[in-house]
């Protein structure tokens, strides 16, 4: 595994190598080793070339045209025999929250079981002062969380989405625009709690990069 490139959940910016009708795809130049694999289903409609009466009887040949540039999300990475599945429905995890840009949408995590406690994040979230065009996912580790590190949270995702469609506006395609977190900085991220009292590592680098992370997603933890 650490021999091979991780990918997954690597946002590029793309240009539209072939569009087949017969599949309702496209496949995309995103600067892998083979093209990526996009399906109509994972085509936000601000890529739309032409106005359509419902998503349902959008067709692939008049949604996307060849040489069309788009912002994709790698969902599943490229193996020996197949080019990675790609989205333009774009999310950034952070430690509580996932950012949903392009998408109105208020998520709680399926590992949160309780009904009140589903209600109550869900009527938390809304006050977070999340733009209309957003919608946000809290994550398992968001429950304990504080309304202050939601907060933090979901600016420090903002900031990382303006960023990146910054890039977007300069860079010419392919190119990668954002690289998920190393397997330690995600474990980290994914798994850490307040119950954790010290994180053990045996290498250098490791340790800054995990440090560096802690600093910016968990301060109060971080001697």
């Amino acid at each position: 595994t650490a021999s091979r490139e991780h990918t997954k959940a690597n946002v590029y910016k793309g240009v539209v190598a072939n569009v087949e009708p017969t599949l309702q795809a496209a496949f995309v130049n995103y600067g892998g080793e083979r093209h990526g694999f996009l399906p109509l289903s994972e085509v936000h409609p601000e890529y739309y070339q032409e106005a359509v009466q419902s998503k349902s009887r959008a067709k692939i040949q008049r949604v996307l045209r060849k040489g069309q540039e788009v912002i994709v999300q790698v969902c599943k990475q490229e193996s020996a025999t197949k080019g990675a599945y790609l989205s333009t429905y774009i999310s950034m995890p952070g430690r509580n929250l996932v950012l949903l840009p392009q998408q109105s949408h208020l998520g709680i995590s399926r590992k949160i079981e309780k009904e009140e406690e589903r209600h109550r994040l869900k009527d938390l979230a809304q006050k977070l002062g999340l733009p209309p065009e957003m919608g946000l996912i809290i994550r398992t580790a968001g429950e304990q969380a504080k309304v202050r590190d939601l907060a933090k949270d979901l600016s420090f995702l903002i900031k990382l989405w303006e960023d990146l469609k910054r890039a977007a506006a300069t860079q010419p395609a392919p190119c990668l625009l954002y690289r998920d977190l190393d397997l330690v900085t995600r474990t980290v991220r994914d798994y850490f709690s307040s119950d954790i009292k010290t994180i053990l590592v045996d290498d250098k680098e490791v340790f800054s990069q995990v440090r560096a992370f802690l600093r910016a997603a968990a301060p109060r933890h971080v001697q």
